[in-house]
């Protein structure tokens, strides 16, 4: 890839990362008004009115969309530029195969709220932890 194109979608990316935090930081002054509701539990969630819920829901939206800014767009630019090998797959994913190869065998991986219960004690009885 040319140093040109590499500079450009850095830019664009870091272009991206910034809007979003912006917006995250104004959604983030707009919940200033909610610390004496700190901690936010669920009695006091449902307590909130429509503009503090949609300040709440605005701060969670662009946090999300910093994070997959990040991490598809900025750092693989990044990476891309310095002319660094980078991997496009989820983390997950690289785990998975370094785990497979590792244990020379199929590896799943689940949380333990993932498992429906009536599997539980099966997988548990297979279950190799890391």
């Amino acid at each position: 890839m040319s140093d040109e194109i590499s500079i450009l979608r850095l830019q664009n990316a870091l272009r991206e990362c910034r809007q979003d935090a912006y917006y995250m930081r104004y959604a983030l002054d707009a919940l200033d008004a909610l610390a004496p509701l700190r901690p936010l539990t669920a009695q006091r969630l449902q307590s909130l009115d429509a503009e503090a819920l949609q300040d709440r829901n605005q701060f969670v939206l662009r946090f999300g969309k910093l994070q997959d800014a990040i991490g598809m767009r900025l750092l693989p630019a990044v990476l891309s530029y310095l002319q660094e090998p980078y991997e496009s797959r989820p983390m997950l994913d690289k785990l998975l195969f370094y785990l497979e190869d590792l244990l020379g065998r199929s590896v799943d991986l689940v949380t333990d709220r993932a498992l429906r219960p009536e599997l539980k004690p099966d997988v548990e009885h297979e279950m190799i932890h890391v």
